[in-house]
């Protein structure tokens, strides 16, 4: 698990993570390629940073240990030399001020170390706190369920990253995940074990996300899309395929050759490959917003507004359904409340 410690200034420490993804409402905007606290690798000490920190980078810890609580960037800083050093390493952290800013730091040319810190943590603020769609909003429409704010901060996360920004754009894209989760009843397709494994996809590549995703082909595709997205580089090995236009074969050798050249370099995808690997549940767990974003992005949904008939959404969505009525009311209560 990535460390990062925040102070009151807001200046943060992270190991292991660019700087410029840092947690916000204690959950990382990225996923984290350690699962040391869970199958939730977006989580931050196992959502519980009040009580718990992560002096080593690898899993939460209560920090009752010899050394600071980690509470703050000084903190932080005093718990990963007290790690590298020993604890007689720590006077030089000292923070008399108790602004969680080491000592030695406001001494030796701190103001300019902190206003650059600031400034990267102001900007990535105010990027990432965009809200689209509220809490009241959501729990309105989603009357099946109860709203939290980790939902919905992973909603506006992903609207913002797929540019689902405009409001009649938005409206389209909430009205089609109400029916595909029965106004929030449930991101995963029902049934018991024994019906879900009679379907041909099998129960581990069964319906999942806010836009329900099914077949292993469909899963591999979207790995393909994330992998890629996270390791650009990768991209002049293979191309991502999209399910609407390629087969099974086709998206597979591609997904195939990403991980194969992806593990010749070294890099660690399995946040990604497990997408495949283990199924359904796992993208459940960590990715329900991201493939209703995922399939609205890359399906040139983005571009529905007004004037675009839901009937025309709810075909790019789900071609075979026979809920184009229900989606046509959805669309209206949805415009109702998020307006």
């Amino acid at each position: 698990m990535t460390m990062i410690y925040k102070s009151t200034n807001y200046v943060n420490f992270i190991k292991n993570r660019d700087i410029k993804k840092y947690l916000q409402y204690n959950r990382f905007i990225v996923m984290d390629s350690y699962r040391g606290d869970g199958l939730n690798l977006y989580a931050y000490v196992a959502n519980n940073p009040i009580n718990y920190i992560d002096p080593t980078g690898h899993g939460k810890d209560s920090g009752n240990d010899s050394y600071n609580s980690g509470s703050n960037f000084a903190g932080g800083l005093q718990n990963m030399v007290a790690i590298a050093c020993g604890s007689s390493f720590w006077s030089i952290f000292n923070d008399k001020n108790g602004n969680g800013i080491p000592d030695f730091i406001e001494q030796y040319g701190g103001p300019s170390f902190i206003s650059v810190h600031q400034e990267m943590i102001t900007e990535e603020t105010s990027e990432g706190d965009e809200t689209y769609v509220t809490i009241e909003q959501l729990q309105q429409i989603y009357t099946n369920t109860i709203v939290t704010d980790e939902m919905i901060t992973d909603l506006n996360r992903a609207l913002v990253k797929y540019g689902i920004t405009d409001v009649e754009n938005i409206q389209h894209f909430i009205a089609q995940t109400c029916v595909e989760t029965g106004y929030g009843n449930s991101i995963v397709e029902k049934g018991s074990d024994k019906y879900l494994n009679g379907k041909k996809y099998g129960k581990k590549y069964s319906g999942v996300g806010y836009i329900q995703m099914t077949w292993d082909y469909g899963y591999a595709a979207f790995a393909s899309y994330m992998i890629l997205e996270s390791n650009p580089d990768l991209k002049d090995v293979a191309k991502y395929r999209n399910p609407k236009s390629n087969n099974r074969e086709t998206i597979f050798n591609e997904y195939n050759k990403i991980v194969s050249e992806a593990n010749n370099r070294g890099y660690n995808i399995s946040a990604y490959t497990d997408i495949v690997d283990v199924g359904r549940d796992y993208v459940e767990e960590n990715y329900a917003w991201e493939t209703a974003g995922y399939y609205w992005s890359t399906n040139g949904l983005t571009s529905a507004n007004s004037s675009t008939p839901v009937d025309d959404v709810t075909k790019s969505v789900n071609k075979w359904t026979d809920s184009y009525k229900a989606r046509r009311d959805a669309y209206d209560i949805v415009k109702q409340y998020i307006k």
